[in-house]
């Protein structure tokens, strides 16, 4: 019986991807620790427009080009975190306070 060896593509990482990767690292360490859960917010939309910004100018160093689908993607995330600014936890979480006498 012949066995097929499975060859892996061979991976050349550049200091952009290496780059890159530790910057999302760093975005995903400080979203985990500096948003809290209970209170999500603005912080949120914030965070997103980082990641993107961080995604675009990394994509833009790699001469990698964004399709049509994944834009359309990229809108949807921008609306979903938008709506952490529209409604956001601390405005909620105080007029409930208000409506229920509790000191805010």
């Amino acid at each position: 019986m012949e066995e097929i060896a499975l060859l892996k593509p061979e991976k050349n990482f550049s200091t952009t991807d290496v780059t890159f990767a530790f910057g999302m690292l760093v975005c995903g360490f400080l979203f985990w620790n500096l948003i809290e859960l209970s209170m999500l917010g603005a912080g949120v939309a914030v965070f997103a427009v980082v990641i993107f910004a961080v995604s675009c100018v990394y994509l833009t160093i790699s001469a990698n080009k964004q399709n049509k689908e994944s834009l359309a993607f990229l809108i949807l995330a921008g609306l979903s975190a938008a709506q952490f600014v529209i409604f956001d936890n601390r405005i909620i979480d105080n007029e409930r306070k208000v409506k229920q006498n509790i000191p805010v």
